[in-house]
């Protein structure tokens, strides 16, 4: 197992969202609407508030993946992976 980079913050959170829908989808999500998405019911799985990932957050109120809703947030993008229709996972 590698090690898990917790520097990501803010803005990084569209990284972390493209890197999980990489591993999951062969091809990612080539459709920028499809994409943001998905990162829309990342944001909407934890309690962070939309400030949180803009790049010009500020300690503490800045989204990073040591916040303990992070979990929720995956598990969220996963049930939405999930719920893809079948030709997006093609």
């Amino acid at each position: 197992m590698g090690d898990i980079n917790n520097s990501y913050q803010g803005s990084d959170v569209t990284v972390v969202v493209k890197a999980v829908l990489d591993y999951f989808l062969p091809r990612g999500l080539q459709n920028e609407v499809l994409f943001m998405e998905a990162l829309g019911a990342f944001k909407s799985g934890g309690a962070s508030p939309e400030n949180y990932y803009e790049p010009d957050a500020m300690a503490p109120n800045i989204w990073t993946l040591d916040l303990p809703d992070v979990p929720d947030q995956i598990f969220a993008l996963l049930m939405h992976i999930a719920e893809l229709p079948e030709f997006q996972l093609k």
